[in-house]
């Protein structure tokens, strides 16, 4: 669907399941908190506490899905989503609410798996849904 502002603006607008939706927003909420990604984010929000990364729908700000986020994933690739994900052994978790990055990686893919069924490669999969979602030819 494509709607129009008063501005004459044009914006694709696309149905979600809420499994998909929940995917979508784990995204956004692990890229913002990626210095490379978001760069302009404050320190305070780039603390990884796991109430901060789930999905929730408390607020109607934190339903929105921001592409301009989730295309700044995409442009790094990949390897960076994975990056994101990858369990770490040297990271030094200062403070007990920090969550360890291995939570994600397992979060994420029961994520992709409530919203696609099983993968061999989730995060391959999930990066070409997100390229043909947005329309980016990279």
């Amino acid at each position: 669907m494509y709607g129009t502002t008063m501005d004459g603006a044009v914006y694709r607008l696309t149905i979600l399941r809420e499994q998909e939706w929940r995917l979508l927003r784990f995204l956004q909420n692990l890229c913002v908190r990626d210095p490379v990604i978001c760069p302009f984010t404050s320190a305070r929000k780039r603390r990884w506490t796991s109430a901060d990364i789930e999905p929730s729908t408390s607020k109607p700000s934190h339903m929105h899905v921001d592409g301009d986020v989730l295309s700044r994933l995409l442009e790094r690739g990949s390897s960076h989503l994975r990056q994101m994900l990858a369990v770490n052994e040297d990271s030094n978790i200062s403070s007990p609410e920090m969550v360890p990055p291995k939570a994600h990686m397992e979060r994420f893919t029961e994520l992709v798996n409530e919203a696609f069924g099983r993968s061999l490669d989730p995060v391959q999969d999930v990066m070409k849904w997100l390229r043909d979602l947005l329309r980016i030819n990279l």
